[in-house]
């Protein structure tokens, strides 16, 4: 995700924070469980500078979230499935070397994670041309939450990149669901708060929700997610799927205390696969 250069955002004191296993929820029911029974302190705006917040990783949850990485499909495949609870982080890095017709470059790492596990899973070996099974099923089961700051945006470049797995022969065969861009879902909880400023994205939102700022670095961001990865791409990459999760968990959180019930199925951007494919034209890749 990109990096940010606004110093100031507001903040608001974090209540303790919900497990994915106390979120428990029914798409479309509305109902959500009491998690925490104290009112949450109003939000204020905070002007400290983000260099003097501490910094996010994924190590530092308690417990840790093992890191998995592979670019086998047959692995891939395997690990998806492992996932568990109703409630995922979503984000995709991009090959900035390859750009698809529609403009967006081609998706390079999918990075998906719960509350135990992330896993960053390099499409190449065969993932270039095909999604695994297992991962188009997560994309598409209306049960499972996929959280995220532009992840409907990633899922839509998923479509274009992997259009064959959606609609074959003019029919559409897949249909990803269940997508909630925690931006929507910040503005809803904290409608005061986000009136007269942005969220900045998923750096502000950490900033914001988990008292947390994430490391930006421009190199990689901007490409070489199609090589080996190294340690810091790693941790990049797992720092951003996993605090989309925990703020997701926070803001869910701030929502029970507030006694807010939140329909997360109209939250949810829809995303139209057909008019996805219409913009994307042929959608060939050029290099």
């Amino acid at each position: 995700m990109p990096a940010i250069k606004t110093s100031y955002l507001p903040r608001y004191s974090p209540r303790p924070k919900a497990t994915a296993r106390s979120v428990s929820h029914v798409l479309g029911s509305g109902e959500h469980p009491a998690i925490c029974p104290e009112s949450p302190m109003p939000p204020v705006l905070n002007t400290t500078p983000s260099a003097d917040i501490p910094i996010y990783h994924h190590s530092r949850l308690e417990p840790p979230p093992i890191l998995q990485y592979t670019s086998s499909p047959h692995l891939a495949k395997t690990l998806v499935k492992t996932l568990e609870g109703d409630v995922v982080g979503l984000d995709v890095e991009y090959d900035s070397h390859t750009i698809l017709s529609s403009g967006s470059y081609k998706p390079a790492l999918l990075q998906l994670c719960d509350a135990k596990t992330v896993l960053l899973i390099q499409l190449k070996n065969g993932m270039d041309t095909a999604l695994p099974k297992t991962v188009i099923q997560l994309l598409c089961n209306p049960n499972i939450l996929k959280v995220g700051v532009g992840n409907h945006n990633d899922c839509a470049n998923l479509i274009r990149a992997y259009r064959l797995q959606f609609r074959r022969n003019g029919s559409i065969v897949k249909q990803p669901k269940s997508f909630l861009e925690l931006e929507d879902h910040a503005r809803h909880v904290d409608p005061s708060l986000w009136s007269n400023h942005e969220t900045h994205g998923l750096s502000g939102l950490s900033q914001t929700y988990l008292g947390k700022r994430l490391v930006k670095n421009c190199h990689n961001h901007k490409g070489g997610w199609m090589e080996e990865l190294t340690q810091d791409q790693k941790d990049y990459a797992a720092n951003d799927a996993t605090s989309s999760l925990q703020i997701y968990l926070e803001l869910m959180s701030r929502s029970n205390a507030m006694g807010k019930q939140l329909d997360m199925k109209k939250l949810c951007r829809p995303v139209d696969v057909a008019a996805v494919l219409r913009r994307a034209g042929h959608n060939g890749v050029k290099k």
